[in-house]
């Protein structure tokens, strides 16, 4: 059973306006809705981002939150998701996972992100969907 995702697209300037969706499919997908304490540092969160079948994601917080991947040295990569700003990709994107993420992606599967959120709110929530191919 194929699973879709939509994700659209709105550019508009004084001349008109530009819309444009990709339709994502896959077999699977993960959904999280996690609260990130103010005071959170390295908070564990599994996650199951697998680099070869991913096929789209989109990480979002209410406030700024920094991740690492898989430690929490940030050996294996880490991001900072500003606040409200979501961090997008898909697999037909023209720009590689390896650009918006500094993580190999041909070396590991995501399984943990640690979170830490040092800006002294608490973040609502930290949103995390993945769609991904179950059986390569």
């Amino acid at each position: 059973m194929s699973i879709s995702h939509t994700i659209s697209f709105s550019y508009t300037t004084a001349a008109g306006t530009i819309n444009q969706t990709a339709v994502i499919e896959a077999e699977a997908e993960e959904r999280q809705e996690i609260v990130i304490a103010s005071d959170a540092t390295d908070y564990e969160v599994d996650v199951h981002i697998p680099n070869d079948e991913v096929q789209a994601f989109i990480l979002l917080a209410d406030v700024t939150l920094s991740l690492e991947y898989n430690n929490n040295t940030g050996t294996h990569g880490d991001i900072t998701l500003t606040a409200d700003v979501p961090l997008i990709w898909w697999a037909s994107a023209p720009w590689a996972l390896t650009d918006i993420m500094s993580y190999d992606a041909g070396a590991v599967d995501i399984t943990k992100f640690f979170v830490t959120n040092d800006g002294g709110t608490t973040a609502t929530v930290l949103y995390i969907t993945v769609l991904y191919d179950a059986t390569p």
